[in-house]
């Protein structure tokens, strides 16, 4: 399981995240405006896509009502095990889309996945 703490300097930079396939990934990215003041996210929405290269896999799509969460200026987002358990990429390329309350949609920031096959395969199951 990853927990980075990204701060953004530059948004021109790609991110990359480094996962293991089929475990729950954690990422905090923390966002400040040019002047080194905390960003405020008062009443946006956001929508982050992870798009696989050379592969037929799904995108996996996260929302503020799915996946992502914001306090103040940090953006954690939660890629569940099951999301990438069968996964057949290595590698797939990311944003992070912010829709403010006015309505305006401005990309935040991306990058890529890169994505560790993982050796032991077991079941993800509940246990009482």
């Amino acid at each position: 399981m990853s927990n980075t703490i990204n701060k953004l300097v530059n948004d021109d930079e790609d991110i990359v995240f480094k996962w293991n396939r089929g475990d729950d990934e954690f990422e905090t990215l923390i966002f400040f405006n040019d002047d080194d003041t905390p960003m405020d996210f008062t009443g946006s929405q956001f929508d982050l896509h992870i798009v696989p290269e050379r592969s037929q896999s799904e995108t996996i799509k996260l929302s503020t009502s799915n996946g992502l969460t914001v306090k103040e200026n940090e953006i954690t987002l939660h890629v569940s095990h099951d999301q990438t358990e069968n996964a057949d990429w290595k590698e797939a390329v990311w944003d992070l889309q912010e829709t403010n309350k006015d309505g305006f949609v401005d990309t935040l920031c991306g990058g890529k996945v890169w994505l560790k096959r993982d050796v032991t395969r077991g079941h993800h199951e509940n246990r009482d």
